[in-house]
């Protein structure tokens, strides 16, 4: 019995060639994202002495294909704590409320930059 495998290798080049083309559009649109976090979150930080606002940044994405992470962070040690709160102190929730206003739009923006990058793929 013989298996005839030119159709899965041919599948398989439109597949790479799809995911190369989908990256750089893909790691661009996740950036944008990324900048609409920050312009949401540093206004939303509490301020004391400025440094837990001014200390939020994006590391850029990272991965291939559709398989893309991007962060941004904040390294500031106590920003925990203003995040989410103490026992005597409660929360600013300032990264969960930003992320709750962006999600909704997020996904139809990162979707639409998949579909036109296929789309100019041909």
């Amino acid at each position: 019995m013989s298996v005839e495998y030119s159709q899965f290798t041919a599948l398989r080049k439109k597949y790479s060639k799809a995911s190369k083309a989908i990256e750089a559009p893909l790691k661009a649109a996740l950036n944008e994202e990324c900048q609409r976090f920050l312009a949401l979150v540093k206004p939303a930080t509490p301020v004391d002495t400025g440094h837990l606002r001014a200390s939020w940044s994006v590391e850029p994405p990272e991965g291939n294909g559709l398989n893309l992470t991007a962060y941004v962070v904040n390294p500031v040690e106590y920003a925990p704590y203003v995040e989410y709160g103490t026992y005597k102190y409660a929360g600013a929730h300032m990264a969960e409320r930003s992320m709750t206003i962006l999600r909704p739009q997020m996904s139809r923006r990162l979707q639409t930059a998949v579909i036109q990058a296929l789309q100019q793929l041909g």
